[in-house]
């Protein structure tokens, strides 16, 4: 008989919702999450508008101000997602399982963008690059999500980055599949 395999918890961070409920009942009740862009100047770019994750604070989500401080809205945002679906599982920490048999994997297009953006700021300003931080790659490499995720919930099994444009959620969910399938996790 094969091994069955089901996925026991959700999270998310969108433009449409903070949680699985209010996402499902705005994608459901068709509520925009574009809007203007605000944050940052838009007269030299050709598009102004953008999906803006708003009403959300990290803190409520595990995460301190000192840890906030030092990561790219990319990896605290995936944080919260991972946050949420611990919870969303029953587990929500290694102490409710074999840390062995915990992993992460985490699908992205790209990692910390708004840190490859700040660096490439300094370094036009100053292309000798001794202003680039030393953690501008542990930063913003797309794995840093997953590996701050297995460090927070004490996972211990793989730890796994997966980024393959448009199927990255479905590639990603069918390697954990088949972790779990055959034993690896």
């Amino acid at each position: 008989m094969a091994k069955k395999v089901a996925v026991t918890g959700m999270g998310i961070i969108s433009c449409i919702g903070n949680d699985i409920a209010t996402f499902r009942d705005n994608l459901f009740n068709g509520v925009c999450g574009i809007d203007y862009i605000t944050e940052f100047p838009t007269d030299n770019l050709p598009v102004t508008i953008g999906g803006k994750i708003k009403d959300f604070n990290p803190e409520n989500y595990g995460m301190d101000k000192p840890f906030i401080r030092k990561q790219d809205p990319f990896t605290i945002f995936g944080m919260a997602a991972a946050w949420q679906a611990m919870n969303d599982s029953g587990l929500k920490s290694a102490d409710n399982i074999d840390p062995f048999r915990l992993g992460t994997y985490v699908g992205s297009g790209i990692g910390g963008f708004q840190t490859i953006q700040r660096e490439l700021d300094k370094f036009k300003d100053d292309p000798s690059g001794q202003w680039i931080s030393p953690n501008f790659i542990p930063t913003m490499i797309s794995d840093i999500a997953g590996g701050q995720i297995a460090i927070k919930h004490g996972a211990k099994g793989s730890c796994i980055d997966i980024v393959t444009a448009c199927a990255t959620a479905t590639h990603s969910l069918g390697e954990a599949y088949r972790a779990i399938k055959h034993g690896y996790a």
